[in-house]
């Protein structure tokens, strides 16, 4: 990785909309508070791309169209991310369940057992 990287820490990532803020180390220096993050931004090892709070990022800053922005963010000394823990999408998937479907219930799924409705 390149000398000129910029090191900080998360400040704060939503999962669901994915994007976030880092607080840079030299915040203090610059009088920058904080850096906005896109997942699309993230390096990691396949999967979901998120940032846990608190975790140790490097980064290069670029010009996004709202101003400053975190790019080619990694993990210290190029690794990768950490990530948000225990994040799941939900609601997709899940292969057969114990009512006989496919898949895991929306929120907005109705369950009726067969019988109920051969009876009714």
């Amino acid at each position: 990785m390149s000398s000129d990287r910029k090191t900080g820490r998360v400040k704060f990532f939503n999962c669901q909309k994915g994007y976030g803020f880092i607080i840079p180390d030299d915040a203090a220096e610059t009088g920058t508070a904080e850096i906005f993050v896109h997942h699309s931004a993230i390096h990691n090892d396949g999967g979901f791309k998120s940032l846990a709070e608190g975790e140790e990022v490097e980064y290069d800053l670029v010009q996004g169209p709202k101003g400053m922005q975190a790019a080619n963010v990694s993990g210290p000394n190029g690794g990768s991310v950490r990530g948000a823990p225990n994040f799941s999408r939900g609601g997709y998937g899940g292969g057969y369940n114990k009512f006989g479907g496919y898949g895991a219930p929306g929120k907005h799924e109705v369950r009726y057992s067969s019988r109920a409705i051969l009876t009714h």
